[in-house]
């Protein structure tokens, strides 16, 4: 939409170059376009210097609980706005949009098969496409951005109860606080330990997190109901 406003051609399109403060700035100017932001995938893969990068599913519904902690934290980093970092973008979209995996026919074989075409996350490897993808044009990463940001929205909303009250000042201000959720989930025997829960759905680790949150709620509030009726029958 923004492109057809613009009377821009695919080619002069491609060749648009903007910082990321012109780019906020633009997007502030003509926020009507961005009222009805779509869900779905902009694209699915996007090629650059010969190598095909896939992105995420929609919801995060085929990425792990570790590429949604470090993706925020990417997120947060690059959205600071006092001082934006703008490498963290590229670490954020090398967090999530991979090549496809060498093996990928025989992990299709697999009983572990996700659908997933993507490699798995690796830190080191994520490390060394970040600095690739600084010259990966702006009208990619702008779609990536946007699209992670609606999904991610919805995961925050989705997930509230996990994440405490906004009004508050986060213990840990660089993001931390999102390994501290896997680190805690970790603790259960359900998992297996850290690394195991760190390469689990992260849709399934948020939902197991947020029944124990809810569970531990009730079982509160049922305790305090019993000791207003315990004060209440003394006092008859």
């Amino acid at each position: 939409m923004l492109k057809a406003y613009l009377s821009m051609t695919e080619k002069a399109w491609l060749k648009l170059i903007l910082s990321f403060e012109q780019w906020r700035l633009l997007k502030d100017m003509l926020h009507w376009v961005f009222e009805e932001i779509p869900s779905q995938k902009p694209f699915d893969y996007f090629d650059y210097q010969g190598i095909r990068y896939y992105l995420p599913d929609e919801s995060f519904s085929n990425s792990t609980a570790i590429e949604v902690s470090i993706g925020n934290m990417k997120y947060l980093d690059f959205a600071k706005p006092e001082n934006p970092n703008t490498a963290a973008l590229n670490e954020l979209i090398a967090t999530f949009c991979r090549p496809e995996r060498a093996d990928l026919e025989t992990f299709k074989m697999s009983s572990e098969w996700n659908g997933d075409l993507r490699e798995p996350y690796n830190q080191t490897r994520t490390e060394q496409t970040a600095k690739k993808l600084e010259g990966l044009d702006t009208p990619t990463k702008v779609a990536f951005l946007t699209y992670f940001e609606v999904m991610n929205t919805a995961f925050l909303e989705e997930f509230e109860e996990l994440f405490g009250d906004s009004k508050e000042t986060p213990r840990y201000q660089d993001g931390t606080g999102w390994l501290m959720l896997l680190k805690t989930a970790a603790k259960s025997p359900l998992w297996g330990g850290f690394e195991k829960v760190c390469n689990q759905p992260a849709r399934i680790v948020w939902a197991f997190m947020l029944d124990d949150v809810l569970d531990a709620r009730q079982e509160m509030a049922e305790y305090e109901k019993q000791k207003e009726e315990m004060y209440a029958s003394r006092n008859h």
